[in-house]
């Protein structure tokens, strides 16, 4: 799929690299649909739910943990109203929380579901993020780390000033470490870069963490030339505002991260007058599904 999507829309990338997920890459968030009668996943191309016991793609924490949920949902337990529901875990997998629509959460205990707050904790080899239950974070945390580190050490990013946008809660920022003198964090939602500030300051990574969206905040002429621009924009990808200010950046760098194939070939090619494509990475973050995650090395034309 994405050999054919590339072949179509980018015809001048002849070479990419392809990192498939481990066996046991599994995923740490899954949303549930509660109909009012059945718990489980819409069937394809409908809104009919498929009631599930249990999720082969899912961590084995949230995969026990469906059948709890349903139990509670129909003991009113939980709000019984039709709605979506999360099941998320932290890294390593262990303690699952449940969010409704209204962001909500309930902590499963042995004795069953209580309402929290609790945050999330995503600990890795060389350092530990924090972010709020029901916040985006990577769905196969464990084996994204360990992709995007991957790909981004092998091309050797380092340089004055990092612009990690669309940040979140500083995945990026804290990979590439202090490798770079200064950082500045741009993200949307105020909880996010909340933690995205206490997550780099633990790190030892003193950096700009600004509540803002990035279509806004983003100047004309950003940066200088040992500076790298990273961005992570959501599945619609790049607005049209970010990609036309993106043309005149001065940085010398920028690194695209896409989850949809299609939305990030139109960015590449809204950005080709300014930035060449010259590396370009397709990750298995998805495991078990046909989604695929891209990250471009683009440098100045």
């Amino acid at each position: 799929m994405a050999t054919d999507l590339l072949h179509r829309q980018l015809p001048d990338i002849t070479t990419w690299r392809y990192l498939p997920a481990p066996a046991a890459a599994r995923r740490h968030r899954i949303q549930l649909h509660w109909n009012g009668t059945a718990l489980g996943y819409h069937a394809r191309g409908s809104h009919q739910v498929v009631p599930v016991a249990g999720c082969p793609v899912a961590a084995d924490a949230l995969s026990a943990a469906i059948p709890r949920l349903l139990e509670a949902i129909r003991e009113k337990i939980l709000p019984q109203r039709p709605q979506r529901w999360e099941l998320a875990t932290g890294t390593p997998e262990g303690h699952v929380v449940a969010i409704d629509e209204k962001g909500h959460v309930w902590l499963l205990e042995p004795d069953g579901w209580h309402q929290d707050d609790s945050e999330m904790s995503e600990a890795f080899d060389a350092f530990i993020l924090r972010h709020r239950a029901g916040g985006f974070f990577q769905v196969s945390p464990a084996w994204a780390v360990t992709a995007f580190r991957t790909v981004l050490e092998g091309w050797k990013l380092q340089g004055n000033a990092l612009f990690d946008l669309y940040g979140g809660v500083g995945l990026f920022s804290a990979l590439l470490g202090k490798r770079f003198r200064r950082r500045v964090l741009v993200e949307y939602d105020i909880a996010a870069v909340e933690w995205a500030k206490k997550n780099l300051d633990q790190l030892e990574l003193p950096s700009e963490c600004i509540a803002s969206d990035t279509g806004k905040w983003l100047p004309e002429n950003l940066g200088g030339s040992e500076d790298v621009i990273l961005l992570d924009p959501p599945r619609s990808g790049l607005e049209p505002e970010v990609s036309m200010k993106l043309l005149t950046a001065k940085a010398g760098t920028l690194v695209l991260v896409g989850c949809d194939g299609a939305a990030f070939c139109r960015d590449i090619q809204r950005l080709s007058s300014a930035w060449k494509l010259t590396e370009l990475a397709v990750l298995d973050l998805f495991p078990l599904t046909h989604h695929v995650e891209f990250v471009g090395l683009l440098k100045k034309v």
